[in-house]
């Protein structure tokens, strides 16, 4: 009996090791992403679709926290950062919807330029190839984030929600930096205004 529980302990502690350098390995590749962009292929399947629903446009990160995801095709929407504030915008209803930054700092998009250990704490990293994939260690919006590299460059970031849908962005022409004007998006004055915020 007192094998079988060192064995049991032995395989714990060699899972954890796996995990930790799982992580180790995708925090160095991550390491140079100061800033990027990407343009972006998205495809949204939903357990209902056979086929998924698509869109494109283009994505920008800077740290500590600037995110631009640019939605051109069919459709535009566009959700950005400024300041200590998240910003989405629907040309289409002319409405933005604001949060506090706070509320989307487990977004799988800022964990790409985060190096933060309190946030990398909570999920579970492994590898297979070239592949990382994370696990939340409770459950949130989505229930698993993977992101496929070809050599040391994101080529595919894919976004498994709790409902079961999958959100996958296959990338091209990537780039370790990002102008300051692509984080910059100016809403009509006139557009309508729901604030997130005043419920805090």
């Amino acid at each position: 009996m007192k094998c079988l529980r060192f064995l049991a302990l032995l395989l714990t502690l060699v899972g954890l090791q796996a995990q930790a350098s799982d992580l180790e390995d995708l925090q160095s590749k991550l390491a140079g992403f100061s800033a990027f962009y990407a343009d972006f292929n998205q495809t949204l399947t939903t357990k209902a679709q056979q086929q998924g629903v698509s869109s494109s446009g283009y994505i920008a990160l800077k740290k500590p926290h600037s995110l631009m995801l640019h939605t051109l095709k069919p459709d535009e929407q566009v959700l950005f950062t400024k300041d200590e504030a998240v910003y989405l915008y629907d040309p289409f209803v002319n409405q933005v919807t604001i949060y506090a930054l706070r509320e989307l700092q487990s977004s799988p998009f800022f964990l790409l330029t985060s190096m933060d250990r309190r946030l990398w704490d909570q999920y579970v990293v492994s590898k297979e190839q070239d592949s990382f994939t994370l696990t939340p260690k409770q459950p949130g919006e989505f229930s698993e984030l993977k992101l496929t590299f070809e050599q040391d460059t994101l080529s595919r970031i894919s976004i498994k929600m709790r409902d079961g849908s999958l959100n996958s962005y296959a990338l091209s022409g990537q780039r370790q930096q990002a102008e300051d004007s692509l984080f910059v998006y100016a809403i009509p004055a006139d557009a309508e205004v729901d604030d997130g915020r005043r419920t805090d």
